[in-house]
């Protein structure tokens, strides 16, 4: 019976705290909406780099709040998630990375 309340009180703390911890990751290679093909391929090639490419390959990105994700290759399978530089493009209506937020210019 505890069991089964316990795993009840799990749920409904996942549903209420849902919109905290869902991810909006989308893969490196789908395009970036809100961003021109040739500046996305910019984009992309700045974080292998910063990824530690080739042990390691930017593999997805949330602009919403200004993360990347890095994995390993091969045998190093990890999996680390950094905050895109200040200033990044991440909004349709020329919004900019700040402090890890997506966040309007003034």
């Amino acid at each position: 019976m505890k069991l089964a309340a316990g795993v009840i009180i799990v749920a409904l703390l996942l549903l209420i705290l849902e919109e905290d911890i869902s991810s909006e990751f989308i893969a490196s290679g789908l395009p970036f909406s809100h961003m021109p093909s040739s500046k996305a391929q910019k984009l992309r090639a700045r974080l292998n780099r910063k990824c530690g490419f080739p042990r390691f390959s930017f593999t997805a990105i949330d602009f919403r709040i200004c993360r990347y994700q890095c994995r390993g290759i091969g045998t190093d399978r990890r999996t680390v998630t950094l905050t895109l530089d200040d200033g990044t493009p991440c909004g349709r209506q020329s919004e900019k990375c700040k402090g890890g937020h997506c966040v309007a210019e003034a």
